[in-house]
């Protein structure tokens, strides 16, 4: 097990039952002045795994800013075992120029585990990965989608890998990547360097999103349960897949993009997924699935150029029928309604062993209120009466058709 080592962080004194916040320097800025990176460390009074969470490795992608940010604010030390290493910002530089990139216009997630004498990201690179990756047990790396994408809330990570897989599984959304990352990438080299690293996608840049923060949040107290490192308890995921081929659909014509498919819908091979329109409002193509599965990402930005990609579906085969029930069943692949169909069937569950429970004792179960019940059919008889009204006519005189005033009167008559 790793860990910090003699009550020491990066030049720092931190012992059990401590927070600490080190600004880490990892570059300088061009009037000589020092750049640093805030880290904080969470050292449980219990020995324990080391692990690290980085947000924002990708200066614009701030939902992971928050998620780091929540999770630190949660945890408390006598509730602890082991270490919690978080970065809310990885890249400075770019976050603070609502960037994706670096100023030198490098993609830092390409570039680890770093080059001390290297250009300036493999320098950064190089810094986070001796002081705060090579010191950990595991990682979890949060992203959002790239500019102009959304992407449904999943687990990336290399599933041939034993560990690796154990913790995408604990992180709990129910669709799962198997994808070990390009090479350069942060979990890539953290995981061949025996420390097993999962990436959370999730929403868009630019942007915190609700959702987004509430599953990683949740996630990352899952994986830290499932560590050991926690006490708490949480529910089993309903349903998980593997996902392990994923295609992008593109486009053959340039014009405006109407997709009617977003993160998280199950599709059908050779569906049709959207459109694309000339500006004047005349259809030029159909868009078509061109597999059987379920939706990753799409492109947010209306404006497409031949050969865009506009559509990620992930291959679902054995489990495509799983998945369907699963929805059907109040459940959703990872996009906004994740964490509140959980609750909606625990609930249920709950109700449904409330009245198991009441039939075997033979207590009464819970009816409803009398007085609202009251009012309930009173309202129906009421409803019942105009009815009957507006369909029988009087006895001895003929039914007068009604005249509609106006296009609201028009369409109720109409429907």
């Amino acid at each position: 097990m790793k860990g910090i080592k003699g009550d020491t962080f990066a030049g720092h004194t931190v012992k059990p039952g401590d927070i600490a916040q080190v600004d880490l320097k990892v570059s300088e800025t061009v009037t000589h002045q020092p750049s640093r990176i805030p880290v904080t460390l969470v050292r449980g009074r219990e020995d324990g795994p080391t692990l690290f969470v980085t947000g924002a490795i990708h200066g614009d992608e701030i939902n992971g800013v928050a998620i780091v940010r929540r999770v630190l604010d949660a945890l408390e030390p006598d509730a602890l075992r082991g270490n919690l290493i978080g970065v809310p910002v990885v890249n400075r530089f770019g976050f603070g120029n609502q960037d994706r990139y670096l100023p030198d216009r490098r993609d830092l997630n390409r570039f680890f585990p770093g080059d001390r004498s290297g250009s300036m990201a493999s320098r950064i690179a190089d810094h986070l990965f001796r002081k705060v990756v090579q010191i950990s047990d595991a990682g979890i790396d949060l992203h959002t989608a790239a500019t102009g994408q959304s992407n449904l809330c999943h687990i990336r990570g290399d599933a041939d890998d034993a560990v690796v897989k154990e913790l995408m599984k604990a992180f709990g959304t129910p669709i799962l990547v198997n994808h070990n990352g390009p090479r350069g990438s942060l979990r890539r080299a953290a995981t061949e360097s025996a420390v097993p690293t999962i990436l959370f996608e999730a929403g868009e840049p630019s942007r915190f999103q609700h959702h987004v923060i509430e599953i990683g949040y949740e996630g990352v107290l899952r994986v830290m349960r499932h560590l050991g490192m926690l006490d708490r308890r949480f529910p089993k995921p309903a349903f998980q897949t593997i996902v392990r081929r994923s295609e992008w659909v593109r486009v053959d014509h340039g014009g405006l993009l109407d997709l009617t498919v977003e993160p998280g819908d199950l599709v059908q091979a050779k569906q049709r997924i959207g459109v694309i329109h000339d500006p004047f409002g005349r259809h030029v193509d159909e868009i078509h699935a061109t597999r059987s599965g379920v939706v990753l990402s799409t492109a947010t930005v209306p404006l497409s150029f031949p050969g865009n990609a506009v559509v990620h579906i992930g291959y679902l085969h054995k489990t495509l029928q799983r998945a369907r029930r699963y929805v059907r069943e109040d459940g959703d692949l990872g996009h906004v309604n994740w964490i509140k169909a959980t609750r909606r069937r625990k609930a249920r569950k709950a109700k449904g062993t409330r009245k198991a429970v009441a039939g075997k004792t033979g207590a009464a179960v819970p009816q409803e209120a009398p007085k609202a019940k009251k009012a309930a059919g009173a309202k129906k008889r009421a409803t019942k009466r105009t009815t009957t009204r507006r369909s029988t006519p009087s006895a001895g005189k003929a039914a007068k058709p009604r005249t509609p005033r106006g296009p609201e009167g028009a369409g109720k008559e109409d429907a």
